[in-house]
């Protein structure tokens, strides 16, 4: 058997200076560039969405809902103001209600009671 031996030395209370500053932007930098990827992953499957699942009636619906003018705006243009609308963070407490009253709506259309009553087209 080997004999082990060993020394154990205190290192100064000083530690090493780490910038901060530069160790943030590095962190943020990186995240920022993936989520900016999933963001327009993100958005280009709604756009999708929007464009393919939904008739300019129902789009409009929403734009009235969030009390966005719709005047003389074709689809591509509604679809963009939905995207833009729903992408702010201040709006997303409203953009969750929307989605849940639409839910709830295509809810009640599925019942036989109720589908008679609701007069709404989602």
């Amino acid at each position: 058997m080997h004999n082990v031996s060993y020394k154990i030395s205190e290192k100064s209370r000083v530690r090493d200076q780490i910038n901060i500053e530069m160790l943030m932007s590095e962190v943020v930098g990186e995240n920022v560039i993936d989520m900016s990827n999933i963001g327009c992953d993100a958005m280009c499957a709604i756009r999708v969405d929007y464009t393919t699942n939904y008739t300019v009636k129902q789009l409009g619906m929403i734009l009235d809902y969030y009390d966005i003018p719709k005047r003389n705006l074709k689809k591509d243009d509604i679809v963009n103001q939905i995207i833009l609308y729903e992408s702010d963070t201040f709006n997303k407490i409203n953009v969750e209600r929307r989605k849940e009253l639409w839910r709830n709506v295509k809810e009640l259309k599925q019942d036989n009671f109720f589908a008679k009553y609701v007069i709404i087209d989602l």
